[in-house]
């Protein structure tokens, strides 16, 4: 599976990272994201400085 491949490589920072090195469509990180699989994770790997 390509989550369990991209892991190997670090722990993903973000909703979007997941996405982009996981392969992941957008409707399937959707799902996981209701359903609390990626509950605490940040949507991006932009850091607010407000």
């Amino acid at each position: 599976m390509n989550i369990v491949k991209a892991r190997e490589n670090g722990e993903f920072l973000s909703k979007e990272d997941l996405q982009q090195r996981s392969k992941l469509t957008k409707t399937v990180l959707e799902h996981l994201d209701e359903h609390g699989c990626l509950e605490g994770m940040p949507d991006s790997n932009q850091l607010s400085l407000f």
